[in-house]
């Protein structure tokens, strides 16, 4: 049984799919995804280290709750359960896989991120901003506008049911526009599934798709967003 070293890259990826699913099935390999339970978030990231097996966690809050409770944990894998122990402790904690059929599938599908209309970043300040003002202001979706004739975007926080309301602006500086197509677009995102993001800088493309992609810019995690239909 070899030690599964759990860096802090992967303990933060593991926290925030937690956030975005409390049941997860990590493959054996590199690469792992989660997705909402309505499933308008996936998440697709990349561990440093390959995960050793496949492993279906029913509570993986309550996994990491007891990964955290040890000062220096380690983690091994045996044939039906993880074995947790503390550097400095003669204890373990035998933690069960769970029955792969109780965790909800994960589409393998890949999406379309060809032919955007807009790439941009948002820098970590900005990502911390909308997240803490669209919060204290109790705003319910977040508008992205790229206009290709005056060449702006703005990502806008606003009250969908009442527009005229308090809103917060965040209008992208020209240094941090990658692309800007001539033609214009507008989409909106449910906030509830903005606050899921890992804190940190974002690369964002918007496009001829019913989502928008989202690239961490430091940790190798990437994020799909459904977003909202057009109202009419």
């Amino acid at each position: 049984m070899s030690m599964y070293p759990m860096t802090d890259s992967t303990t933060k990826i593991l926290k925030n799919f937690a956030g975005i699913s409390p049941s997860v099935t990590l493959k054996a390999g590199q690469s792992q995804r989660t997705v909402s339970g309505t499933k308008s978030v996936m998440a697709i990231a990349q561990f440093k280290d390959a995960w050793p097996q496949t492993t279906p966690v029913y509570a993986l809050p309550e996994l990491l709750a007891n990964l955290s409770a040890y000062a220096s944990p380690t983690l091994t894998f045996e044939d039906t359960q993880f074995v947790i122990r503390g550097a400095n402790s003669p204890s373990r904690v035998e933690y069960p896989y769970s029955d792969a059929s109780v965790i909800p599938a994960v589409p393998e599908k890949e999406f379309d991120v060809t032919n955007p209309v807009a790439v941009f970043n948002l820098p970590d300040a900005a990502v911390a901003e909308i997240k803490k003002f669209a919060s204290i202001n109790s705003l319910p979706v977040v508008r992205l506008d790229a206009d290709g004739n005056a060449k702006t975007i703005v990502v806008k926080p606003y009250d969908d049911k009442n527009p005229a309301s308090r809103s917060y602006h965040y209008p992208v500086p020209e240094k941090d526009v990658q692309t800007l197509a001539s033609d214009s677009k507008s989409v909106s995102i449910r906030f509830e599934h903005f606050q899921l993001l890992m804190d940190g800088g974002y690369t964002v493309s918007m496009g001829p798709w019913n989502y928008i992609h989202l690239t961490h810019q430091t940790e190798p995690i990437s994020y799909f967003v459904a977003i909202m239909p057009a109202r009419t």
